[in-house]
C-alpha cells in the first residue's frame, strides 16, 4: 500500500466537485495527487470545491503555475503538509 494515483498537468486543468481518494506514491518525489508542473501563466487551471482523503503523498502541488484557482477544497487524513 503507498501507491495511488497521480495526475500531473504540464497544461490547464480544471476539477470541480471531484472527491479524490488514494492517491499520490509514498515517498516518491514528483508523484503527487495533483500537480501542476511548470504551466507557466494559466489563468485558466483550477481546483473548486474538491475533497482529497486519505493521499500518499502532499494534496495539491502548484509549482512554476501562475495565476491558477485554488478555492474551497478540503484535504484530509494525508501523508506530508497539503
Amino acid at each position: 500500500e503507498g501507491f495511488g494515483a497521480h495526475l500531473m498537468h504540464a497544461e490547464q486543468a480544471q476539477y470541480t466537485y471531484v472527491e479524490f481518494h488514494w492517491m499520490g506514491q509514498a515517498f516518491q518525489m514528483g508523484r503527487y495527487p495533483l500537480h501542476f508542473h511548470l504551466t507557466g501563466l494559466n489563468p485558466n487551471a483550477q481546483v473548486v470545491g474538491c475533497s482529497l482523503h486519505r493521499t500518499f503523498n502532499r494534496g495539491i502541488t502548484v509549482h512554476g503555475t501562475h495565476q491558477a484557482t485554488l478555492k474551497d477544497n478540503v484535504l484530509y487524513n494525508h501523508l506530508s503538509h497539503g
